[in-house]
């Protein structure tokens, strides 16, 4: 067993994980009354982490979250998002959408977004909102992909 400032590591691992397991079933449990009231898909293990990380495990915050972002998408009509069909395919490889590889001071992921290579005359309205979501997303998903390979190597 590794003892570091007199704490039991397997010990702060093994409270990490359990705090995070019973977040995510909480979590779960109370989104998924939800979907099954309006009739959507249950949501996986995987995307509630994500929001759940968001929030720093957070449930209350985390559901809050979840239902913004839910509301937003369908007020913007981005309900799938095909990024190999155009025109979000070209709204993607424009440019005008970064996502810093660094967060700030909170963990919130940074986003920037390029106005002079955006040319209202030549995009469609409702694909920019598309290409940020996309964008977004894609951050999400390196952010807990490399978490995960953090958190497996600290518990070997």
């Amino acid at each position: 067993m590794n003892v570091y400032w007199g704490i039991e590591m397997e010990a702060v691992v093994r409270l990490s994980w359990d705090t995070g397991f019973k977040a995510t079933k909480q979590f779960l449990k109370e989104i998924n009354k939800w979907t099954v009231q309006y009739n959507v898909s249950p949501l996986s293990w995987n995307v509630a982490v994500k929001f759940l990380m968001a929030r720093k495990f957070d449930v209350l915050c985390a559901i809050e979250l979840f239902h913004s972002y839910r509301e937003t998408r369908r007020r913007e009509g981005i309900v799938k998002l095909k990024p190999h069909e155009e025109p979000l395919r070209s709204e993607i490889l424009s440019g005008k959408f970064t996502i810093l590889n660094v967060r700030d001071p909170t963990g919130a992921s940074i986003a920037l977004f390029t106005a002079r290579l955006h040319h209202p005359h030549k995009s469609v309205q409702h694909v920019v909102p598309q290409g940020l979501f996309y964008s977004l997303d894609r951050a999400v998903d390196r952010k807990t992909e490399a978490e995960k390979v953090n958190y497996q190597q600290s518990s070997v």
